[in-house]
């Protein structure tokens, strides 16, 4: 089981809002990569159980066939609103925050250079409330792993306001100011594109209650391209 304390805070200036925080280390397999059509339900399951403490380091007591599947671990810290989940990785050195609001129905990828915006997928994103009180309880959670390959829309998103009254998407990419913002769809049919050998297998990954995710940009080259040709223009102007 991954480190295990959560912890709650209340805050009571105005509506009564519930935050719960706290810090995992989830078991990877090396072997499973599946489509997402080919879910098995409860194929990989365990209790994960969230620590206070960015340290914890505590993997699961698995049975020797299993542990040799293991590859790594991913490392997330957990911020849980009443109505948005902010999942912040960390993975090679780098800290990746997913966001995901419910209330406009969109997850947001915030990364250093860059920032994402796609719908909200409930099949792999539990809601905030159903999250907790599974932590809560202990209860087994699917950790096998899923892959995904989107494509970013290009140009990049420009900043527009949202009509008044209306959930506000921009606001799970606070900080994304002065990066570019694209928005996320599936890729069908999948692109081909070429890694180099020492290059990840996946350009995101995060865990927010339903499976593990990976997600490859298959455009990537597209986008880096297109950025840099901005910067060109802009050292011009």
């Amino acid at each position: 089981m991954c480190g295990t304390m959560l912890y709650r805070q209340v805050l009571r200036q105005g509506p009564i809002l519930h935050r719960y925080q706290g810090y995992c280390s989830i078991p990877i397999s090396a072997k499973q990569n599946m489509d997402p059509a080919l879910i098995e339900s409860n194929y990989r399951v365990m209790p994960l159980r969230w620590s206070a403490d960015p340290d914890v380091q505590v993997v699961s007591m698995l049975d020797e066939s299993t542990s040799d599947d293991l590859m790594s671990l991913l490392r997330e810290e957990l911020d849980i609103a009443d109505s948005v989940e902010k999942i912040s990785v960390f993975e090679n050195g780098k800290k990746v925050n997913f966001i995901h609001d419910f209330d406009s129905n969109m997850t947001g990828i915030v990364d250093v250079e860059r920032c994402y915006m796609m719908e909200l997928d409930p099949s792999l994103v539990l809601s905030p409330e159903l999250f907790v009180l599974s932590i809560e309880r202990g209860a087994e959670f699917d950790v096998s792993r899923v892959r995904h390959e989107l494509r970013a829309s290009l140009p990049a998103l420009a900043p527009s306001p949202a009509p008044a009254g209306a959930p506000d998407p921009a606001r799970l990419l606070a900080d994304c100011v002065n990066k570019p913002v694209y928005r996320l769809q599936r890729d069908d049919p999948p692109a081909i594109r070429k890694r180099s050998l020492d290059a990840p297998p996946h350009d995101y990954i995060q865990f927010s209650g339903r499976h593990v995710q990976e997600i490859e940009i298959t455009n990537l080259a597209q986008v880096l391209e297109e950025e840099q040709q901005a910067k060109n223009k802009s050292a011009l102007a």
